[in-house]
């Protein structure tokens, strides 16, 4: 049943002309925010509060993106 579920979402969103862009747009914004280690002036790439920010912001692409899907 959940073999099933999955093949269809799958070929369901394969189908849509976004998914491809969102996720080559994701996978992206992915990479280069984890490699850059960019972080304002005084303030560690890897603090609570540069963590927070990009998860707040990929989370908040994700909702928008789900507006599109």
């Amino acid at each position: 049943m959940f073999k099933q579920l999955l093949g269809f979402e799958v070929f369901y969103q394969l189908k849509q002309r976004a998914f491809p862009l969102f996720v080559f747009l994701f996978l992206s914004l992915g990479f280069f925010v984890g490699g850059q280690g960019f972080a304002p002036a005084n303030v560690n790439f890897n603090s609570n509060y540069q963590v927070f920010l990009n998860t707040s912001l990929f989370t908040l692409g994700v909702f928008l993106l789900s507006c599109f899907l």
